[in-house]
């Protein structure tokens, strides 16, 4: 498929010791670690839905700020996935720069529907709520698609006081607002 060939040049790129996904895409990893054997890389895998258990066996690892966080990667829409090299003071101050743009609030809980992968998703909330330490409540992507309302929702449900999203999906929500 499309998706996997465009995985596996990311993969062949970066030659990762672990690639972390989740279990829907467990009928193509099979094929996927046969490639890529066959240009001697051999990653770990671990599925998502089971990270709680494969926590306990984490090793911790030393670094430095300048040391390499890590790569992100364009959508390859356009031609082949291009990969940024991200350190952890990039990380830092990205972080650190925002806080400062949305001031403090010792009570924050944010919110994301954002796919993980998708620069926002990642840097505007995962990172940042790792980062600074409160809760991040989160969404499937499908689950917003299919009711956009649900966003709205989960931001009363939740008493979120943060989240952002990409204009179209604010067009969505307006939509469904309509209807």
């Amino acid at each position: 498929s499309k998706e996997l060939d465009r995985f596996y040049s990311i993969v062949l790129d970066c030659a990762p010791d672990a690639i972390v996904i989740d279990s829907m895409y467990d009928v193509h990893i099979d094929t996927l670690l046969r490639r890529l054997a066959c240009v001697d890389i051999h990653p770990v895998v671990c599925y998502s839905d089971e990270l709680e258990t494969v926590s306990d066996a984490a090793v911790s690892v030393a670094c430095s700020p300048g040391d390499l966080a890590l790569i992100q990667y364009t959508s390859g829409s356009t031609g082949s996935p291009k990969g940024v090299c991200i350190t952890h003071d990039n990380l830092m101050s990205n972080c650190e720069v925002l806080e400062r743009s949305m001031g403090p609030d010792p009570k924050r809980v944010g919110f994301s529907w954002l796919p993980p992968y998708h620069d926002m998703g990642l840097m505007g909330t995962i990172i940042l709520s790792l980062h600074h330490g409160w809760p991040l409540v989160m969404m499937s992507p499908m689950h917003f698609m299919q009711q956009p309302r649900r966003w709205l929702e989960a931001i009363t449900d939740y008493r979120v006081s943060i989240t952002v999203g990409p204009n179209f999906s604010l067009d969505a929500v307006v939509a469904a607002l309509d209807d």
